[in-house]
């Protein structure tokens, strides 16, 4: 469906679902704005239909780890997804690899 057909649709509904669907969008809009400026250990993004799809260096929290020493981000990189729903934010780890379905 493209934003064309979505905005005479609008038109047909009532108020209050009408503000359910400027609430939605606006959190949407606000997960994506968020997900435009990546953490410093973000090596690679890639927005689809299905989130937003972040290759990361992660730090594994163990005190004797040689690779996060002084703070750094030492493993990975990892795929993970980030995704809205509800006005919350959710994260999944994906692997090292990302799936052929997500490669956009």
């Amino acid at each position: 469906m493209d934003a064309a057909t979505i905005i005479e649709s609008l038109d047909a509904l009532a108020v209050a679902d009408l503000r359910k669907v400027a609430h939605a969008a606006a959190d949407l809009l606000g997960f994506y704005e968020q997900m435009a400026a990546p953490a410093p250990n973000v090596v690679e993004q890639r927005v689809g239909s299905g989130g937003c799809y972040r290759l990361e260096m992660v730090r594994c929290g163990k005190e004797a780890c040689k690779k996060c020493e002084g703070g750094a981000y030492g493993h990975g990189p990892y795929w993970y997804v980030y995704t809205s729903s509800n006005g919350r934010k959710h994260k999944r780890y994906i692997g090292k690899n990302l799936p052929n379905e997500a490669r956009l």
